[in-house]
Parts: structure tokens; sequence; C-alpha cells
């Protein structure tokens, strides 16, 4: 019977099963559905019901349309889904109660397949300040729907008012009846408002007032309160804040008036606060007080003066403030120098009143009146007082409460009047004196008058200087003067002829001026002086006879405003004309001309130089016939007449030191040196010559410092110089420079004079005290290309791509060495002895930042930096550092910074990227060289090729390369990268060839060719021989990096970590068919802009197919048989139960393999191959075929042996009985198949084996702790005590270092563990730092202990830290930090220094020194930290680890502590007192700086162990478990790329054999070989604060 579909289902549809898939379907049979091949689908829709019209046929008649009903049954498979939960975020007054509604957008669940009715939340932990109330149903709830949420019915209601706690919180479940989602907390946070104080009182003339209201709680949400006055005083405000206010202010105005009311009172309250609740002071008062409008009565003055003619005085009193009401103040005197006889004398009496009416007057004026007695009697000024005083209740007294009353006097005056009427005065006399007389009856008193000047025709400043001079008249004088400044016009004379101006008196005191006689005139004349004038300069003048002229100055005085001229002629004197001289004669030829305003011209006379050594002569010169042109006639002067006298100094026998002053370095103790000076003699040397030289004490004393010595020095004829020499001595007790004299004299030289220097002082600079040491001039910086041509060179750009050099003053290739070589020698300074360091900047930053990273090839302290350290348009500087001979630095001086050009060497092209550059490909093959190759038989040779780019170096290695940074640093990590260009040839293991891609240099090799003939490329002079074992690879014609390398295949597989697969054999030949894959991987590293490093990689796997002959491969037991095969012993061990277990790898001989047993016909034995024991073991072995290859070409099989007892000795000749069993040689292997049915089993072939062994007692494993302990002191005595000598509390020293102190720290672990001499404690870097903006650095590798990422204290650089120093480095002593800013260090470990010799013996404690001064040059507010890198190692020396021999185990200790700065923290405080020395940096360091170690211990151990059943009992509990994982993950130390591949290794073994932690992240894999050896035993304690993984 078939079905049909009529009309389809509108919900879904049906289906029908066609072999393994559900497809649609229109058509089926009753039978498919007895089958249950037919199904609905729900296509989906909300109806719960569905239905399609069949329609049933058979082959005879079809049927009624029959309706299939479908009931849909919906399943809840949702999850409820908590899609918001933000909490309230204010609390309001509803209905008086503080109250906030939870609505739908601060809670919400959803969930796809339930009604909000459905989901429930359920308070699992009520509200501790309020409680949840549904105002639906008016009543406190602890459940509600979603629903209840939706519709606004749910509200927190706050009950505990007087809680001053801001937030509240409850905790929640929701459910759909099916799914929970458990602990969730709903938070309600809200803010309260209140007046910040209660009362204030304001004056009134403050015009408006701020009282502050504050917001407490939760600030993030806006907020509004109405700020209303509830007195008198209308007031009402709204105060706003908005999110993250805290304070706002509500403004009061105050009205000012002039009425006096006393204090008034408003009432200020809080209300109708909108999303904040109010606080407990929501009210407050504030107090108005107007003082100052009380009525105020005072003198408007505090002095009147009268006369005593007045009679009378008038006083204004003035009335202040509040008018409105009538005042009263008595007004009365008070006599001081001036008594009853002088003024009419005021009462304080009530009658006498001084009345200011109120309204409607509002009065504000009054006056107090003093009547004067004038007695007509000679008087001196007389005072009294005039007082206010007891004012009514309606006013009070101002601040002017008493008047001076000043009666001028005296009386009877005397008269001043000037002397003359007239008086004349020449320019030239400067200062003209006028008399002032003085007359009247009584002069016994003094007089004052001011003498004043006025303009007439002659002007103030220009003729005569303003005057206004006081007088004064003692007691009896009659007579004074007033004295005044003529300017004179000698300067620039002009011929003005007669001028005049005023002189007159005022201002007299103590007397009157008499009208008649108040002024003088002045009459300035100048025509005599000022007409023109010449004369010589000076009287005499002298001339050396070599001068070709001299000129003698010809000076005009007077008139220069018109041309004028002189004659100047020669007279003879001594000197004779034509002989001495050429004559001027006295005709206007040799007449003189000056121009207007010309004061001075020359008068020259030609000399003539007779080369003959003459006495001195001498002519004259004389001026006549003056001429002007000016109204005044010209005139001669005094000096009409000089003398001239012709010398011939030059021609003088001359004796002289060569120079001032010449040093010499102190020569060491037991020695002396010779300082050697010049005496030069010049001038007439035709004749003999003497002069004494003697030594003369300065700081230097003769006979300790050096030899006194007294020689006369005789000139022969002709002779020019002589030497004199001095012998210097060590002094040991003196520690400065020193100094001592060389003189000529005392008796004058014989036939000579002395020159210029006629003594020299001579230094000797102390070898302690050389910190003077100064170049005599910066430095340069050139391209290493231009180092023979650095004088055209230091303008020049630097080419990138090719090293820069540093050239000093003192080096020979200095382009002013010629000069500064002297100066280097007198200064002592050796070149070979200067340190350089460089600087670098990048183009967008101007700061140039120090190059501290140094690479395996590269030194940035050397005096040639490589191209690596900058690229192109950069700036670098050299600064270099002069030291001495005994180690003394001198003074640090920088370059001028040098541009580095655009244009470099080898520029491939390059394609942008984030990182602005990507690396080119790499070519590399791989070529095999068979046994007839002379130098490497049987081996694989490697060529790379990698090109060059300017700034860029390639690292090539078969091992993935990661932390470019340690990997540069620390020649541990390079370690791992035995296959690379990375490790020199003292560094690689011992391979076939004797090195990796990195060999010494050998300048032989280099090529003679392009590309390796640059200027000083491989100049092993200038660039070191590491520099240039890396750089021989390098062609700069071709910018091509060529490496090469030879391994065998041992080497490529267990060395390079390559996988070789053979494909097929030959069997008749003995060769196979092998296919080696290694992979390979190039990293370009580059300086990352201005320091540290980045790395460009690429990744590649070469495979290579060829013919292998196996003889290379035999190894192990050989025997004779037909049958043979090669046997090789893979492990021989004694497990935990003493049974001796041997394992064997066999590989057969012949075309077939090895059978495990054999099954014989019925009735006959068994055979089995069999591992038999000698005689003397006494012990059967059972043999297990452990894993065969599947193959019969020579298949590999493996097999073990396992004793049935335990022995005490199993030396002996063991008997290997295996079953070959051969097969044709056409025959194929088939897995899976019996191997008996295609191979023939042949007689037992037997194998001797000679093993020797014996079992041991089995020792107890011991256990050392990482137990060690860090302590700082200040005392040396504390630091080479012997361990336990001191308590570990006391050997912390507490309190602060100076200036100048020396820091001792040391490492030790505890004087309980005895170890002796089995290990010793090593320290390997000592690194210091500190952190900017508070950042504190932390060791925190895995990133768990914090919980903020990977941390590596002070190891890696970061921007977070600021400053950052490795002080010691023992691997790498060429990257220690030396000095800051100049200041050493002075780092030591405690075996490089004798006196430290007691701690470098013992084998538990190691320690270092140095000194805190370089931290004074940092800024204050800084804390340090000091990170220790250490190794515990065998007393034997540590062995060398390498991925082959897995060596020792790793055990890198956890800090595991609640202290932020990570393990072991000490405690360094500097002293805040700083050293004036320091300049502008004093007192920056300021408060305590903090040193913070952090100990990192890297402890090697090897322990060989047998476990016991104690041991295989002992399990870890979980705690135990997860401190392991913390500790020793191995995954999480690969993602964080910190420890060696090597080291990964060994920590895998330890977790996978013993307990089956971790897994190997898979795109690393760990060789099954590397995780054979169980010979390791790990201890884990619990208690972390004592201790951490034990080994």
């Amino acid at each position: 019977m078939r079905l049909s579909v009529s009309r389809e289902c509108r919900q879904g549809r049906l289906e029908r099963l066609q072999g393994s898939d559900w497809r649609p379907t229109d058509r089926f049979t009753y039978q498919d559905v007895e089958d249950g091949i037919v199904g609905y689908l729900h296509l989906g829709g909300s109806a719960g019901q569905d239905s399609c019209v069949l329609q049933l046929r058979n082959a005879f008649a079809s049927s009624e349309h029959v309706t299939l009903n479908i009931i849909i049954d919906f399943l809840n498979t949702g999850t409820p889904r908590l899609t918001s939960n933000s909490g309230l975020l204010y609390l309001e007054y509803v209905d008086g109660v503080p109250a906030g509604v939870i609505s739908a957008s601060a809670l919400k669940t959803n969930d796809p397949d339930t009604q909000p009715e459905e989901l429930i939340y359920n308070v699992a932990e009520n509200c501790q300040l309020g409680e949840l109330v549904n105002t639906e149903l008016n009543t406190r709830v602890t459940s509600f729907s979603q629903y209840d949420v939706d519709m606004g019915f749910i509200r927190y209601e706050l009950t505990d008012v007087d809680s001053e706690k801001h937030s509240d919180q409850f905790k929640f479940t929701v459910t759909d009846n099916k799914t929970t989602l458990k602990d969730n907390t709903f938070v309600i946070r809200f803010s309260r408002l209140e007046f910040e104080e209660e009362l204030i009182t304001v004056a009134e003339t403050e015009g408006e007032i701020k009282v502050w209201v504050s917001r407490a709680g939760y600030l993030n949400h806006y907020a509004i309160v109405a700020c209303k006055s509830i007195s008198e005083i209308a007031l009402e405000q709204q105060v706003q804040f908005e999110p993250g206010e805290n304070r706002k202010s509500c403004v009061v105005p105050l009205q000012q008036d002039e009425r006096h009311q006393g204090q008034k009172q408003l009432d200020l309250q809080l209300a109708e606060p909108s999303y904040a609740l109010l606080g407990k002071r929501d009210s407050m008062s504030i107090v108005i007080t107007d003082p100052e409008d009380k009525a105020t009565i005072s003198f408007l003055t505090d002095e009147i003066h009268v006369q005593e003619e007045q009679r009378q005085v008038v006083i204004p009193v003035r009335r202040e403030g509040d008018a409105s009401k009538t005042a009263t103040v008595i007004c009365f005197t008070q006599a001081a120098s001036a008594g009853d006889a002088d003024f009419e004398r005021r009462e304080p009496r009530e009658n006498d009143q001084l009345v200011f009416q109120g309204t409607p007057y509002n009065q504000r004026d009054a006056s107090c009146t003093i009547n004067l007695i004038d007695d007509a009697l000679f008087e001196r000024e007389e005072f009294f007082y005039v007082k206010l005083d007891r004012a009514n209740v309606e006013a009070r007294i101002g601040a002017i409460d008493t008047v001076k009353v000043v009666i001028d006097g005296p009386n009877d005056l005397p008269r001043i009047s000037m002397a003359e009427k007239k008086v004349k005065v020449l320019e030239s006399e400067k200062l003209v004196t006028v008399e002032i007389y003085r007359s009247g009856t009584d002069l016994s008193q003094e007089s004052e008058v001011f003498c004043n000047s006025r303009a007439g025709s002659a002007s103030p400043g220009d003729d005569f200087e303003q005057v206004h001079e006081h007088v004064i008249f003692k007691t009896n004088q009659e007579v004074a003067s007033c004295e005044v400044t003529i300017f004179d016009d000698a300067d620039n004379p002009v011929v003005e002829g007669e001028e005049n101006f005023f002189v007159y008196l005022s201002g007299a005191k103590e007397a009157v001026l008499d009208n008649d006689g108040v002024e003088t005139e002045i009459i300035i004349e100048d025509e005599d002086e000022d007409s023109p004038s010449f004369e010589f300069a000076a009287p005499e003048y002298s001339a050396a006879e070599t001068e070709p002229v001299v000129s003698v100055p010809v000076v005009r005085h007077g008139d220069t405003s018109g041309p004028a001229s002189v004659i100047c002629r020669t007279l003879q004197g001594s000197a004779q004309i034509d002989s001495d001289f050429r004559e001027r004669i006295n005709t206007d030829v040799n007449r003189i001309f000056f121009a207007p305003g010309e004061t001075e011209k020359n008068c020259d006379v030609t000399l003539i130089d007779d080369e003959e050594h003459e006495p001195s002569e001498t002519l004259f010169l004389q001026l006549k016939d003056p001429q002007s042109v000016s109204g005044s006639p010209a005139r001669l002067g005094a000096l009409d007449e000089t003398k001239i006298t012709l010398t011939n100094a030059e021609d003088t026998p001359t004796i002289t030191f060569v120079k001032s002053e010449v040093s010499i370095r102190e020569p060491k103790p037991g020695a002396t040196k010779d300082v050697t000076v010049t005496v030069q003699r010049f001038g007439d040397t035709t004749g003999n010559s003497r002069v004494r030289v003697s030594t003369r004490d300065g700081s230097a004393i003769s006979g300790v410092d050096y030899e006194p010595k007294s020689e006369m020095l005789r000139f022969r004829p002709e002779q020019t110089a002589l030497t004199f020499t001095v012998v210097v001595k060590c002094n040991e007790e003196s520690a400065w420079h020193k100094t001592f004299s060389l003189v000529m004299g005392p008796d004058e030289p014989v036939n000579a004079v002395l020159g210029e220097f006629p003594a020299m002082t001579v230094t000797i600079l102390d070898k302690e005290a050389s910190g003077s040491l100064v170049l005599p001039a910066p430095p340069a910086v050139i391209s290493l290309k231009d180092f023979d041509s650095a004088a055209n060179a230091l303008d020049e750009q630097l080419l990138p791509g090719y090293p820069a050099i540093c050239l000093t003053p003192c080096d020979p290739q200095h382009p002013n060495f010629d000069e500064t070589q002297s100066l280097c020698e007198e200064a002592g300074i050796d070149n070979e002895l200067i340190e350089y360091s460089w600087e670098v900047a990048t183009p967008d930053k101007s700061n140039f930042k120090r190059i501290n990273d140094a690479t395996p090839w590269t030194n940035p302290k050397s005096k040639v930096l490589d191209s690596i350290y900058f690229s192109r348009k950069f700036k670098i500087r050299c600064r270099v550092q002069a030291f001495s001979q005994e180690g003394k630095g001198g003074t640090p001086l920088r370059s001028q910074p040098a541009q580095v050009s655009s244009e470099g060497i080898c520029h491939n092209p390059l394609v942008a990227g984030e990182s602005g550059f990507q690396a080119q490909n790499f070519q590399a093959n791989l070529k095999y060289l068979d046994s007839s190759h002379a130098d490497h038989p049987n081996s694989i040779h490697i060529t790379v090729e990698v090109p060059h780019e300017d700034g860029l170096l390639p690292l090539v290695s078969t091992t993935q390369i990661n932390n470019i940074d340690f990997l540069l640093r620390d020649r541990l990590f390079r370690q791992q990268h035995v296959c690379s260009n990375m490790l020199t040839p003292e560094e690689a293991p011992e391979t076939e060839g004797q090195r990796g891609f990195l060999d010494s240099y050998d300048a032989a090799r280099v090529p003679s060719m392009s590309g390796f003939d640059r200027p000083h490329q491989f100049d092993s002079d200038l660039r070191s021989e590491k520099t240039l074992s890396l750089y021989q690879y390098l062609n700069l014609k071709t910018c091509t990096w060529t490496f090469d390398s030879y391994y065998t295949m041992d080497e490529l597989k267990d060395i390079c970590g390559g996988l070789v697969d053979k494909d097929f054999e030959l069997a008749t030949q003995d060769k196979s068919h092998v296919t080696v894959r290694v992979p390979f991987h190039v990293s370009y590293i580059y300086v990352q802009a201005p320091t540290g490093w980045a790395a460009l990689e690429h990744r590649s796997e070469f495979s290579v197919s060829f013919y292998y002959s196996n003889v290379m491969w035999k190894s192990g037991i050989k025997t004779d048989s037909e049958l043979s095969a090669d046997i090789s012993l893979t492990r021989v061990s004694i497990d935990a139960n003493g049974r001796l277990v041997v394992e064997l790898r066999t590989r057969a001989r012949f075309r077939g393999l090895f059978l495990e047993s054999l099954d014989k016909q019925a009735g006959m034995k068994k055979e089995e191959s069999a591992f038999i024991a000698p005689m003397g073991v006494r012990s059967n072995f059972t043999l297990e075929l452990v894993w065969s290859q599947d193959s019969f070409d020579s298949p590999e099989q493996h097999w073990k042996a396992i004793s049935k007892y335990s022995r005490k000795d199993y030396t002996g000749e063991y008997t290997l009985s295996l079953i070959p069993c051969t097969v044709q040689p056409t025959q194929g292997f088939e897995p899976g198949a019996s191997p008996l049915s295609v191979c023939s089993a042949q007689d037992q072939a037997d194998f001797a084996i000679k093993i020797g062994i014996q079992q041991s007692a089995r020792p107890v494993p011991v256990v050392y702790s990482l137990n060690t302990h860090f302590h700082i002191t200040n005392s040396e005595q504390v630091f080479l005590s012997a361990p336990g000598e001191y308590p570990l509390e006391e050997m912390d020293y507490r309190g602060t270092f100076s200036k100048g102190s020396k820091v001792y720290a040391r490492i030790m672990w505890e004087s309980q563990q005895d170890l002796k001499s089995a290990y010793n404690l090593q320290i390997e870097k000592v690194f210091i730092c500190t952190g900017s903006n508070g950042y504190i650095p932390t060791f925190d590798p895995s990133g768990e202990m914090y919980g903020e990422g990977p941390q590596f204290g002070c190891i890696k650089p970061m921007k977070e830290i600021s400053s950052r120093f490795l002080v010691l480095d023992r691997d790498n002593r060429d990257a220690e930090d030396l000095y800051f800013q100049a200041i050493p260090f002075e780092a030591q470990f405690a075996d490089e220094n004798e006196e430290y010799k007691a701690l470098d013996s013992m084998p538990s404690t190691d320690g270092f020194a140095f000194s805190v001064d370089p931290l004074y040059k940092i800024i204050a507010g800084h804390e340090w930290y000091i990170q220790v890198l250490y190794e515990i190692e065998g007393s034997q020396g540590r062995s060398r680890r390498s991925v082959i021999q897995p060596g020792h185990q790793l055990a890198r200790r956890a800090a595991i502590s609640n202290t932020r700065n990570g393990t072991n923290i000490g405690i360094l405080q500097i002293d805040e007192v700083h050293s004036a020395s320091t300049g502008v940096l004093a007192g920056s360091i300021g408060g305590v700086i903090v040193f913070v170690v952090a100990i990192l211990g890297a402890i090697f151990a090897r322990r060989e162990s047998i476990k016991d059943d104690n041991y295989e009992s002992n399990s870890l509990t979980p705690e135990e478990v997860g401190l392991l994982q913390q500790k020793i993950d191995y995954s999480k130390l690969v993602n964080q790329n910190r420890v060696p591949n090597n080291k990964l290794k060994n920590f895998q073994q330890v977790n996978q054999n013993n307990f089956n932690l971790g897994r190997v992240p898979d795109n690393r894999s760990i060789k099954r070989k590397a995780l054979s050896s169980r010979d390791h035993h790990v201890t884990i304690h619990n208690d972390l604060g004592k201790s951490g993984t034990e080994i």
C-alpha cells in the first residue's frame, strides 16, 4: 500500500531514511512506516500541533484522504542567561522611604523557552542594610520573578538609615525549574548629601557666602538637591552634582545697608533630593554680623599746623556709619610744649559736648574750636593735643581720636641775599662758586635756603649743570656758598663766545629772602681756550731699528669743526739723516692736514735698518706753521717737539726657557725619571754667553721628590740651545700633584739678557691623584673607511653598514695630532689606556641613550662601533675617558654627534610591514661527501647563503631561535644551538669537524677579491678577533653572507636535530638509500631603536636522498656465523628488586628476521630464543621480543632479558641464542601476516656478550634544599665571617649607607647543612635596577604568583624600568656597567679581591661588593632592587650540557612569598645628607633608597639512586602535585621562552618519568631516547615558607 502527501505539513515536513541520510519525501509505503524509516521534522514555529493530509492507494483503488495529526511537545532545553546585572546606582525617597526600584535594565535574565513568570530569583544571602519589597503585594520578599522585575514591583528599601555605609548587596540564584544559575550578586550603591558645617559666622559686607554641600558614597551618577531657607530671608537654590563630583556650593546673597542691626541668623535646609539620600547634617545656620554700621566719630586728620597770629583753630569732626540717631562726644585739650600761655584750655565737661543730630537731620559733621594766644615773643615751634572722649551709646570713638596742633615758629628771622650781581668765568674752569650772605640781629639759630639755576643763553646740560643745592647756615654763620659745574666742550670744542645763565635763591627756612639780592648772573667765556691748537701726544717715543716706519701721533685740540693743518719736520740728534732715518724738511710737502672732526693724525718717519748692533740713538720731531679756517687763529700747544729713541733690542743676545711649565708623571716606587728642558738663546749669537740654572722648592721637596741641581750653562759662538736635566723621584707618602721651579740666576747672565721665560714650573703628577687626566680636545667620530684620511672625513656623514671609529686627540690618526701630541704626553695620557663607550639617538628623537647591549661578536665599549648598533639617519657619538697606569679615571669627554647617511652599502629592496623590515629569502644546500673525500669522508656539507642588509646580522641554527636578548647576552642560552653560527669553536661541542658554522678568524682564509677589500675591513688592530670571526663570511660586493660546515650523520641526527629515514636497502652492495631532513632557522637581528634587539625570522627544512654505506653504522658485537647479526647493548640496569635487566638491539645480516619462539610438530618440544647466563650467575633469564621492524631487509629488533633471581655479582659472558628465519630474495613483507608462513626457520645462532656489573648497597638519596640566605652589610668583618659565626638575624645592616660607603653582599646556604666541599656556590651575575612611576620589578616567570603575566625582574630591559645596571657578569665582563655618569661602581666578585680570600675559600658562600656613589646621581624617590643569579655545582666543576648527553637536571627555584618584591628581600638605606660636591644633584636622592634583592638560583645536582619500596609507595598529595606543576611546568616555561630547549627536556623528563605531569606542546617533540633515564628522584616539600623544590 502506497501513501502520498496531498497537503504538506505547516510546521515541518515528512522525511524518509535513505541509506544513512534523512531526505524529504512525499511518497512512501506502509511497509516503510512499519520499518520506522518515515519521520517528521519540525522546522520551527510556536504552534503546539501540526497536520498534513495523506492519500492511501493500493494496486486496485484509492482511499479517501486521511489527516495525520501531529502533537508538538516543546522541550525546555534552553539555559537561562543573566544578561544584565548592573545593580542599583542610587536610592531616593519614595513615599518618605529611602528606596530604589530594581528595573529590568538593572537585572535581566533571558531564556528563549521560559516565560518571565517562570524565571524565579531566589535570594540566597539577604541584604545587610535593607530589604526587598514587592510593592504589588506590599510585603517583604526573598523570591520574585522576572515578570515582577519587568513590571517594576520589586524595590530595595533602606532600613538601617543610621548606617554610614553607602552600599549593600544580596546574593541570588536564577532558575527556570530546570537549570539554576548560582553565585550571583546584586549590588546596591547610593550616595548621601549633607552640609559640611552646622554653623558659620559671616560679615554683612561679604556680599555673598558659599555654603558647601558634600556628597559621599557612589559618585558615578547624577544627583540634585534643593537648598532652602527656613528663616525670614527667602532663598531656594538647586544644587546639581554631575557624575564624579563630590562637592558643590549653595550661594547665599547678603543684603548690605548702613543701619546697625547687630546679629541676624539665617537657617538653611536641604530638601527634595533626587537620585540621592540626605545625610545627618541636612540643616545649618548662618550668623550675619554688621559691626561696620555702628556710628563712629573721629577727627579727619591727626595733625594740624597753625600760625600764632591766627588767634583761633577750628578742627573738623566726622561721624561715619548709622546717622539716624543723635550722638554726642566730648572734645577737650591736653597741654604739651604749648601751655596755657599759648591757647585757651577746653575741659572734659559734660556740658561742653559736640552734638550730632539724628533723624531727620542725620548730621555727620561738627567742629571743635580752640582759641590761640599771641604773646609777641620769639619762640620756636610748639604743640598741644585735642582729644575726643565719652561717646554716648549710639556711637563709638574712631581710629583718629587725637589731633596734634602745631604752632609754627620761630619769629624775628634773619635776611639772606646774593653777594654779587654778576660773575665771569672761563669755560675751562669747570666750577664757579657763588657767595651767599646772611644778615640780621639774631643769628643764633640755623637757617636754610635753596640755591637754584636757570638758563640764559647758556643751555643746561650742554654748558652748565642744573643746580638745586640745599645751603645751611650754622649758628652765627654769615657767609655760605653755592657751586655750579661748567661743562667744557673739550671733547668737541667749538668757539661759542660769551654765554650766560642765572643762579637764584628760594625756599628759605628760619630766615627771609632779600628781594634785591636774590639772583646772580654767570657769564661763560671760551674764545681763548677753544681756538685750534696742535701738539704731540707724548714728549718721547721709542722704536726698534727694524721697524720700517715709526708713526708719531699729532693731536689737534680746541675747535675741530673746520679743516686745519700743521707742518711736521725732523731734527737730527745722535741718529744720522740718511743713515738712520729719512729727513722731513720744513715745507708744505710735510704738512699734516686735519679734516673737520679729526683730532689726531700721524707724523710718519721712515727708518733705516743698518743691521749692526749699536747703542740707542735719537732724533727729534718739531711742529711748525699751524693754520685754520675757523674764526679763531690756530696755535701750537706746549708739546710742539718730541724725541724718538731708536733701539737695537732684537740684536741683544737673549736667553730663555722654551716655555713656562712642564709636567711629568711620578715614577714607580724605587724608580726615577728624568725631566729635560731646553734653554734657548737668540739675537746676536756670535759671542759667548752663560747663565746659571737652579732648582727651587715649591710643594715638591728637594731630596724627597726630586734631586736638587744648579748648573752654569755656557753658550759657544753660534750655539742657540742647551738642555738642563733634573732627576724626579717617587714619593709614596704624598697623594697629590707637586711642583718645583727652575730659575735663571741669581746672577745676571753674561753677555745676554733674560728673555720671556726666565723661570719654569715643573709639575710632578702623582699616580694616586691622576683623576685630573683631561684630554686636550673632544674625540671625533668618523667612518672606519676614512680612518686613513680623518681630516677630510670630519664633516662627512657616516656610512650605514660600515663600522664607526672614535678618534681621541691622543690618537696618531687624529687630524690635530701634531698639535695635541705634546699635550697628551705632558698630561701623561696613554692612548692605549683610554676606555670607550657609545651613545645613539634615533632620527625622531634628540636624546641620546648609552649602548650597553653586547653580542657574542660585538662590544659597544670598544674603539670601533659595529654597524649593527645604528641605522640610516641615526645620530651617534662616543664617550672617552683616559685612565692612568694605576687605573685612575680622568674627566670623560663626548664627541659631537655624527649623522648617519641615508645611503649605505647593502640596501636590498624591503617590503614595509609593521616593523618596517621584511627579511630576505636565504638559500641553503646539503651535499653528501662519500668516503673518498680527503678531508671530510662520509659527511654532509651544509652551505647557507643569506642576503645582507645594512644594520642586520643573521643568526643561523638548526634549533628554533627564541629569546633574542638572552641569546645574545648569555652564553648559557646559546649552548643549545650546537649547529649554528652562535658558538665559537671553543664553545661548540666536539664534533668531527671541530666547528659549527663559525670558525676562528684566519686572515689567510679571507679571499683577495672585491667585497673583502674595503679599508680596514679586516684590520685586527682595530676590530676584535671575535668580530672578524663573524664578518669573514660577509661579502660586501655581493651583499651576501656565506656559512658552511661539515657534519657526520650521527651529528646531524643527534646534535643538529635532524631526522634520518632509510627508504630501502641494496643487500648485494651493502648500501642503503637514506633521506636526511634537517630543520633550519635564520633570524635577522637588528637594533630596536635606540637600544635592545628585535628579530625577523625565516624557517626551512632540507631533504636530501642518497646511498649510504652501512659500514659506518656497524657497532656492537659481531659473529662469524653465516646467519650473523649486529648486536648492540642499549641498556644494562638493575631494577628495584635487584634483578638484572639487559636491553639489546639486533640487526640481521641476512634477508629475514629472528623469531622469539618456534612451535614444533606434535610431540616435539617448543624451541625458543634465549638469553643464557654464565655458570657463576646461577639464574635463569626471560627473553622478550619488544619490537620488530616491518621489513625483511636487515630489520632492527629490540629485546629485553630479565633475570629470575637477584644476585650480588652478574659479571660474566652471556649467550644470546636466537632463531634465524630466512626468506626468498623476492619475498615482500606483509604487515599482519605471521612470519612463519613465508620464512624458513634455521638452526639457532649464538652470540657471546660480556657483561660486567655488580650490585652494591643501595644508598639513601641525599636531599639538599635550596634554602639560601642573602645578607647586606657595611662591615667587611661580618662579610668575611664564617657561616654560623654570627646569628643570621644580626648579619643584615639596618642603618644607612652614606656617600663613599661600600655595600658588602653575600649568598650562603644554611650552616646546618654541612655539605663541606662537595658543592660550590658561585654568583654569576648581579643586576641593579629601579622602576619608574612607582613600578616594582618582580621575578615571576610563570606569571601565576602575582597574576600579572611573566615578570623577569631586572634581567630583561622594560619600559617600566627607568634605570638598570649589570654591574657584574662572570661570563661576559665586557657587558658590565662599570660607571654611571663617570662615577665607578667598583663592583667585585669575592674571588677577585685578595682581601676577600677568606670568603672565597668557603664553598657554601659567595659574595660581592660595590660602591653606592653612582646611585647618588639618580633623581630622588626611587626604590632600588638587586637581582642575583647564582649556581651551585659539584666541586669538580660543571660538566658540559648538551641535547645528546642529558647530564644534569635543572631545577629553578620558585619565589613563593606574599611580599611583592620577589625572593629574599633585603633593604639598603642610603643617607639623605649629600656632599656639596654633588653640585646640582646634591639632595636629589632624598629619603631612603631601598634595595630589594631577588635571588634566582640555578642548582645543578646529580644523584643516582635505586628506588626501593618506600619510594614507590611515596605518593603525592594533590597539594604537592599542584606545587610541582606551579614550579616546573614545562609547557609554561616553553610558552614564556625562558628556558633553553636542552633544559626543557630535563624538565619534561622529571615530569613524565616520575610524576606523569604536564604534556609537551604539540609544536615541540621530545625524543623517546631522552626519556629513558629513570635514575632521578624529586621530593616536594609543601612547607613553602622554608624551602622550595628539592633535588
